[in-house]
């Protein structure tokens, strides 16, 4: 909508908006530029949209690209803008049906049709996106993001064979320079020692280009798929090193917030009304790669469950609610005290309006973030009626299956030993105290029994959350619908026990790590 070349339509307020930004006051900051948009046009409402979200005001800028679409219905643009505001403020409905008739009736583009595409991915509706990015391939059969983006849809959607190829085309046409898809192409499959990439990884990595953490990860998990499992190590180290060097990421800060959390969690007033909802959430808490998609998928295979995924609303509604209440309190409050001025009942019922959204009408809905381990006590305020459910793995086992993974913009503590470590440990001394607190309202799983006595644990769970049994349960991996996270590859395969122990191979190159976990 604005060109370099145009005035800035609303210039005379930016440097005061700015000024008071920086001041925190952003109240202030978002009566100035309401004030400045009475009767507006559509270049000063959809510049006032973006001082709106400088200024925190996903919901003002809403309102202001709104008022925008009255005057310029389906302008490309100020529907691309919304769109990125529906998302961002969880308004995922909206943000579907907007997109649904974005891609039918706005005769923008391919560039357009590819937002649509990543508004999609966003949603978590890969169906959705690897239809559009499927036939946006074959109008742009050379567009490298498209084609990269399909391949990622494809392996979401267990189409390996295809996604393999995707990849292999974006590697080869890019020279090697787009260092993901190397990464992403060796989780699609064990590697074989007769159909593998390690020769072409190795040659690519003579190069020693900026950016090729992803690379030695690839080589990493091929190596060790051919049982070579110092090489492997060794990569990794280097996978981990470099990756390091990319976070941002304070260790005193981290641990010091979570400190301050299990402090206010001891004292915090746990008590409120029962909740009443057709829907119950199953939360399934714990540390990354210690089984907590594998009850997942054993819980949505469950006629009465539907999944949400990682569903993130939980820490965002929180955090969105201490910051109005400091805001409204001219940052006279502190986050703890804010904390306890939360309406947690009206936080519950706009998690469940929001989770409803994603999982319709179902009756039980697994919400499979694992960072809501730092939350439980707070989610139990808000949904009383919730299930929570705990993973529990060897930390040594556990540990390394997080060292070995490469995340994406989550988990920074997990490409350092001590770091990671530290980190575990904390975890394991937060859940202590939610156990303690509320003791067998928490069930409490252990990877090494849910992968060895499966179907026993299996209807513990089951048992657990209320539920009838059903033998569907046990044939969780033939489940057509879409994973996301790092464990995609393997929730398509039967239960299998060869992680349990895995360390075993390497840890003569764990004392580090040892260490941390000790509390050293």
């Amino acid at each position: 909508m604005q060109s370099k070349t145009v005035q800035d339509p609303l210039q005379h307020i930016v440097q005061q908006v700015q000024g008071l930004a920086s001041q925190q006051k952003f109240q202030e900051a978002r009566e100035l530029i309401r004030g400045a948009t009475k009767d507006a046009n559509v270049p000063v409402l959809h510049r006032a949209h973006q001082l709106a979200m400088y200024v925190q005001d996903a919901s003002g800028a809403l309102e202001y690209l709104d008022k925008a679409l009255e005057q310029m219905p389906d302008q490309p643009v100020l529907v691309a803008d919304k769109l990125r505001v529906l998302v961002q403020l969880r308004r995922r409905k909206e943000a579907l049906k907007l997109a649904k008739h974005a891609e039918k009736s706005i005769q923008a583009g391919p560039q357009f049709l590819h937002h649509i595409a990543r508004i999609y991915q966003q949603l978590e509706q890969p169906k959705l996106a690897l239809k559009l990015l499927t036939a946006l391939a074959k109008e742009q059969p050379e567009n490298i993001e498209v084609r990269y983006e399909q391949a990622s849809q494809q392996f979401f959607l267990n189409k390996m064979s295809a996604a393999e190829k995707n990849f292999d085309w974006v590697i080869q046409a890019t020279q090697g320079k787009v260092a993901n898809a190397y990464h992403m192409r060796s989780a699609l499959r064990k590697q074989t020692p007769n159909d593998n990439h390690v020769a072409e990884l190795q040659t690519r990595l003579e190069k020693s280009e900026a950016g090729d953490a992803p690379i030695w990860f690839a080589l990493a998990k091929e190596l060790e798929d051919l049982g070579e499992y110092d090489k492997s190590f060794e990569a990794l180290e280097k996978a981990n090193e470099l990756k390091r060097a990319t976070v941002q990421y304070n260790e005193e800060a981290e641990l010091t917030a979570i400190d301050q959390l299990i402090n206010v969690a001891k004292e915090f007033d746990y008590s409120g009304k029962e909740s009443k909802s057709k829907t119950t959430p199953i939360f399934v808490v714990g540390m990354p790669r210690t089984g907590t998609t594998l009850v997942e998928r054993m819980l949505a295979a469950h006629s009465d469950v539907v999944s949400a995924g990682e569903f993130q609303d939980f820490p965002w509604l929180i955090a969105t609610a201490i910051n109005d209440i400091q805001a409204a309190s001219g940052g006279k409050l502190s986050r703890d005290e804010a904390l306890k001025q939360v309406d947690f009942e009206a936080l519950g019922q706009r998690y469940l309006a929001q989770l409803k959204d994603v999982a319709g009408n179902a009756k039980y809905v697994v919400d499979k973030l694992p960072f809501n381990f730092l939350y439980i006590g707070f989610i139990k305020k808000a949904l009383p009626h919730a299930k929570f459910i705990n993973l529990q793995r060897d930390p040594l086992d556990a540990c390394y299956a997080i060292y070995k993974t490469m995340f994406y913009q989550v988990y920074s503590f997990s490409y350092d030993q001590r770091e990671l470590g530290h980190y575990f440990a904390k975890y394991q001394e937060v859940m202590a105290l939610w156990h303690k607190l509320f003791k067998k309202d928490i069930f409490a799983v252990s990877y090494e029994d849910l992968v060895t006595k499966t179907e026993k644990q299996a209807k513990a769970l089951i048992d657990y959350c209320g539920l009838a049994w059903e033998d569907g349960v046990l044939e969780f991996h033939k489940q057509d619908t879409a994973s996301t996270t790092a464990s995609s590859a393997q929730v398509r395969q039967p239960v299998y026990q060869s992680s349990v122990g895995k360390v075993q191979h390497v840890e003569k190159h764990l004392n580090t790590l040892r260490e941390a976990l000790s509390g050293k």
